[in-house]
């Protein structure tokens, strides 16, 4: 059976990293440019320090921060999912 190193799978993927003096902000933008849920904190070139995560953002930044009313988010473009769609039609909804 045919198996490869953690590394070499990594090597294939598309992994966003960033220092840990990397603003929320910065992170933010590098999650939304690439259409990707996290950012790899890396320390020293070489060590994970942790995982800022889309999560991180609503539950440790927005939510003890923000005050705008959710009318105030561009809902516009938004379509909505039916429960008579399809679970693929759903999955694409949430992206």
């Amino acid at each position: 059976m045919f198996s490869l190193q953690v590394r070499h799978l990594l090597e294939r993927a598309k992994l966003l990293t960033a220092p840990p003096e990397t603003s929320v902000y910065d992170a933010a933008c590098l999650m939304q440019a690439n259409g990707s849920g996290a950012v790899l904190v890396i320390k020293d070139e070489d060590r994970l320090i942790g995982i800022f995560t889309e999560r991180d953002v609503v539950f440790r930044v927005v939510a003890r921060a923000c005050r705008h009313r959710a009318e105030s988010v561009n809902f516009d473009a938004a379509e909505v999912g039916r429960p008579g769609h399809l679970e693929s039609r759903a999955l694409r909804l949430q992206t």
